[in-house]
């Protein structure tokens, strides 16, 4: 009886760890409504038809939103999109292949959203292989 208490406890308190603690990145937007007024966001999930978002960085409470509820998304460039651009630019296709191809994995969760950064890094990761001539 005791071992199950115990085990309980320790679940209780394992669920409540991974409640309190925000999971996951969130990436940093701006979300436009309709009246043309705008709201920072850090988006964690999307598809092309809702939204999961926090409201600000650190914070633990998550809300969904309606894609078509939103006049339009803006997506902040992601740390690192820069350098991998710098290195592109400098013909330097290996490492910009390596930059990008880890800027679009992280940004996986939110790539159904029309023109997010993740899409583009995904782009530019077949643009330095088609410079680089691999083709298979």
């Amino acid at each position: 009886m005791k071992r199950r208490i115990l085990q309980f406890a320790l679940l209780c308190a394992g669920a409540a760890g991974l409640h309190a603690a925000p999971a996951g990145a969130a990436f940093e937007a701006l979300l436009i409504r309709a009246d043309g007024s705008s709201q920072r966001a850090y988006l964690v999930t999307a598809t092309k038809v809702s939204i999961r978002y926090r409201e600000a960085p650190d914070s633990n409470e998550v809300k969904d939103l309606k894609v078509s509820d939103l006049a339009g998304i803006h997506i902040i460039e992601p740390p690192g999109y820069a350098a991998a651009t710098d290195l592109f630019e400098d013909h330097r296709y290996r490492e910009a292949k390596l930059a990008f191809a880890a800027l679009s994995k992280e940004l996986a969760p939110i790539s159904s959203l029309p023109d997010n950064p993740g899409t583009r890094a995904a782009f530019h990761e077949l643009e330095c292989l088609r410079k680089l001539g691999d083709l298979e």
